[in-house]
């Protein structure tokens, strides 16, 4: 999936919302007609406005979002897999609007390397969006799937409870990394990275506030490095309005067997601070 494909699914979502928010609206206006509504249009003008003007705003997002997925036409391999994200100095995180946190990854190109999602279906994936909603989900375990093409590239299970740990398995099931997230440190938030035999090899220097990110290795040179809310120059045209976060990998840095855990740290990172 490249970028046109990306603004094209996240304006359904908009349109979804504006027709419900504009049909609540709708049925509104015309029960007040028949006289049989418990809402009264003058008394009551405020909740009339806030369908309408919702319902309007959201149309016009994903009409916007729409014309962006049309304007910008990406050549694309024939298949997204020809490119490795384990390859690549720079590219871009970009989530999608449904509140699953879920996430995207793409290269400077506008090409879909990767997708981050919670494994649920079903029933499960309602009840995530509900434990989402109320800002509780992140008590519970749950297990997120990095993938390209639905074949499944990570795992990343984390533990249920108030200790944030996240293990990084590959598609063999082998653990790769440890993420142990400082929760209660309330002057300097950051996460200690360990080897599967709990040896330390990095950090995740998160600042004060957790959200200046960065991956650290032993000796205080960085790994990776997360800007947040920022687009470059030069995808500037094809990513503008998706709030995407641009990932710098100095590999130079990163010792070849963690390679592909220590890649996947500003993942982590979002979900925790985000999530």
């Amino acid at each position: 999936m490249g970028i046109n494909r990306y603004y094209w699914k996240t304006s359904k979502p908009y349109f979804l919302l504006g027709s419900v928010f504009l049909l609540v609206f709708l049925v509104m206006l015309f029960l007040t007609w028949l006289d049989i509504s418990p809402f009264y249009l003058w008394d009551d003008l405020p909740v009339y406005l806030f369908t309408f003007t919702g319902g309007f705003a959201f149309i016009v997002a994903g009409a916007m979002k729409l014309k962006r997925a049309k304007q910008n036409r990406v050549r694309l391999h024939e298949q997204s897999t020809s490119v490795n994200f384990l390859t690549l100095s720079r590219f871009i995180l970009i989530p999608h609007v449904h509140w699953l946190r879920e996430y995207e990854l793409f290269s400077l190109e506008g090409e879909s390397i990767g997708r981050v999602r919670e494994d649920v279906k079903g029933w499960k994936k309602s009840s995530a969006f509900f434990l989402h909603l109320i800002k509780i989900r992140w008590l519970f375990k749950k297990t997120i799937i990095v993938e390209n093409d639905d074949n499944v590239l990570y795992y990343m299970r984390k533990d249920s409870g108030i200790h944030q740990i996240y293990r990084i398995y590959n598609k063999e099931e082998e653990h790769l990394i440890t993420f142990k997230m400082n929760v209660f440190n309330l002057l300097h938030q950051y996460a200690e990275i360990t080897n599967p035999k709990g040896q330390l090899i990095g950090m995740n220097d998160g600042g004060f506030s957790g959200r200046e990110f960065k991956v650290v290795n032993n000796q205080g040179n960085r790994m990776v490095e997360l800007k947040y809310d920022g687009i470059p120059i030069e995808a500037l045209k094809l990513f503008s309005g998706t709030r995407g976060d641009i990932i710098d990998i100095y590999h130079d840095q990163i010792d070849d067997c963690y390679k592909e855990a220590i890649i996947l740290a500003p993942i982590v990172v979002q979900l925790h601070f985000k999530g």
